[in-house]
């Protein structure tokens, strides 16, 4: 089940996911606390609804520092199957949804309005380009993003996840369970 929000975003580096005969095995780098808490979330989310009920195995720890509000986490989690699932199989590799450049389907935006330019970046005459993946169900509902390429600049990631939050998406074609939408958001002075 996904959270009430039904959105969530993820701020990670350096993801690595291992699936083995005992479970799925996840590594990356988070933000904070709270991005390695959103990822857990979505992972457990996409999991449950593909497996049916998930175990997550938590062994995450902070990188530096007691702060893990504001320090980077490093993840560790394992997901396991209390009870098998005909869909589930671990140890099998399993074909991962097909995003749009794969598949029939053509997804296109109803409203993606452009992150704000953080002010001190604009003043500072920082660019960069993120480059997110938007995870979209066969319903159309945005589910979450997760930051794939940072654009070198924490505040305009964050910028650029922010704005996500709010955009939505149709899709002609009968959509997967769930779609991948790679989306750069560029950051450029005039």
């Amino acid at each position: 089940m996904l959270p009430s929000s039904g959105y969530i975003d993820s701020r990670m580096s350096a993801p690595h996911l291992e699936q083995g005969t005992a479970g799925c095995r996840f590594e990356a780098v988070a933000t904070s606390a709270a991005a390695a808490r959103s990822q857990a979330s979505l992972l457990a989310a996409l999991a449950t609804r593909r497996c049916g009920e998930v175990v997550v195995t938590d062994e995450s720890e902070p990188l530096a520092g007691d702060d893990t509000d504001t320090q980077p986490v490093r993840m560790r989690l394992t997901l396991t199957q209390p009870v098998p699932h005909k869909r589930c199989v671990f140890g099998v590799a399993s074909t991962p949804a097909p995003g749009p450049e794969d598949s029939d389907v053509s997804i296109y935006s109803t409203r993606m309005n452009p992150p704000r330019y953080p002010a001190s970046a604009y003043r500072e005459g920082r660019q960069g380009e993120a480059v997110l993946i938007m995870l979209i169900d066969d319903q159309n509902r945005t589910l979450g993003a997760v930051l794939e390429r940072s654009s070198g600049h924490a505040d305009l990631d964050e910028a650029a996840m922010a704005a996500a939050q709010d955009w939505t998406f149709d899709a002609r074609g009968k959509q997967p369970e769930i779609s991948r939408l790679r989306v750069p958001v560029n950051f450029t002075m005039n």
